[in-house]
């Protein structure tokens, strides 16, 4: 092996290094879970839904109502579960992604059984969506982990 090569290789070796170092820790994930409901007329929102109003407003509920705000962290391939309002849990796994972001392996739970799971892949910081239909709407849980 050459110098040049070898220094190469030490390179990638580090860089690899960072790469994982990078992924090491724990994400941490939020969750502000909305009561949507159905009806007619203007949409109403809660006060404590602002930052979240624009995303909201596309969705076709007539109400939105804030829950509640919960947080929980899990290691990269490792399981969390967030206990939630109204008897249900969410149940993530962050995975790495490309270009910086996370995958969140999520599963909306509701007196144990399995209600919906699909995989959420946000920036850091990001929010991303994840709905649930009820009788007369929706649970909407708004995401982020970073």
């Amino acid at each position: 092996m050459t110098r040049r090569n070898g220094m190469l290789l030490i390179a990638a070796v580090m860089a690899c290094g960072l790469a994982t170092m990078a992924y090491a820790g724990d994400v941490t994930i939020n969750v502000t879970q909305i009561r949507a409901t159905s009806g007619t007329g203007e949409k109403e929102f809660d006060a404590k839904l602002a930052d979240l109003k624009r995303r909201l407003g596309n969705l076709p509920y007539k109400k939105f109502e804030f829950v509640g705000d919960f947080a929980g962290s899990a290691a990269y391939g490792k399981q969390a579960s967030i206990g939630l309002a109204e008897g249900f849990a969410l149940s993530v796994t962050p995975a790495q992604a490309r270009e910086g972001r996370i995958a969140l392996d999520a599963s909306l739970l509701q007196g144990g059984a399995s209600l919906l799971r699909t995989e959420l892949v946000v920036r850091p910081g990001a929010v991303g969506l994840l709905m649930h239909p009820t009788a007369n709407g929706a649970t909407i849980l708004a995401v982020s982990a970073r």
